[in-house]
């Protein structure tokens, strides 16, 4: 999708030289590369998942993102990184992943020969995720925020469902007219797209809530019900969607449980 970009975007100056996908194989396009200030070369990052580093992780750990690569890598690090289960929906992670410049909380700009980049912060699916707006075609690289071809996976603890539909409205909020992102084809019908995004997630936490209501309040219980159509192989997955969803209604006073939600946590209405 990026690479598309790269082309489309040519009329605001931003040509295949200075904004550029970078994939670590042939089906990602994980971070894109930018010229900041004439002669000098930058990267920006959406996330810590392993998927996003680009050539940026051609790393040895003793050396700088600059040092490795020759460009300044612009991101945002995980505040405190969260003990992961052995459930495994993304790539792989990194979290020690440490931008040479920060734009955690977004509005920094990035500008060049007629363009104008805006870090736009996106938590939600990853705790420090950014989306990148391209300010001349009001355009968003919205990386793994809003896909092209699927839902995002949201799965904690460092995914977040509520810190997730507010990023959605967010971009929503924005009016952008195209939707650059890493996965899948570009979106140009932005708004009602968005509005089917957050459509799923509202049916799918009523069926949540519909079987808290009916006495299944373990999400163990739930996923095999909710998910029949679904290979079982990917129902652990689906779990932590559900969980996602089961502490943002906990932490909106509609679910209750004793604790803190978990995958055999016995919720119940609040």
């Amino acid at each position: 999708a990026l690479a598309s970009a790269s082309s489309s975007a040519s009329s605001t100056g931003i040509s295949s030289s200075s904004l550029q996908p970078l994939p670590s194989n042939s089906c990602r396009t994980p971070s894109l590369t930018v010229g900041i200030d004439a002669g000098d070369a930058g990267m920006t990052r959406f996330s810590w998942h392993v998927e996003h580093n680009g050539i940026s992780a051609l790393n040895l750990s003793t050396l700088s993102s600059e040092a490795r690569t020759g460009a300044t890598i612009y991101g945002c690090a995980v505040a405190a990184p969260k003990a992961l289960d052995s459930v495994i929906t993304e790539a792989g992670s990194d979290f020690g992943f440490s931008p040479d410049v920060s734009v955690c909380g977004g509005g920094q700009q990035f500008t060049g020969p007629g363009w104008t980049l805006e870090a736009l912060a996106t938590p939600g699916h990853t705790s420090n995720h950014i989306c990148y707006g391209l300010k001349e075609e009001n355009a968003l690289f919205s990386g793994d925020h809003i896909m092209g071809w699927s839902t995002t996976v949201v799965s904690p603890p460092d995914g977040d469902m509520t810190d997730y539909m507010t990023s959605l409205d967010l971009v929503q909020s924005k009016g952008f007219a195209t939707l650059w992102p890493t996965h899948g084809p570009p979106i140009t019908d932005v708004a009602p797209f968005i509005d089917a995004y957050a459509a799923h997630r509202r049916a799918r936490e009523a069926q949540v809530l519909a079987a808290v209501r009916g006495g299944q309040g373990r999400i163990k219980d739930m996923v095999p019900v909710l998910y029949a159509a679904v290979d079982s192989r990917l129902h652990p997955a689906a779990a932590r969607s559900v969980l996602g969803h089961m502490i943002d209604m906990v932490h909106r006073g509609i679910v209750t449980t004793d604790g803190e939600p978990g995958l055999d946590s016995d919720n119940r209405l609040a």
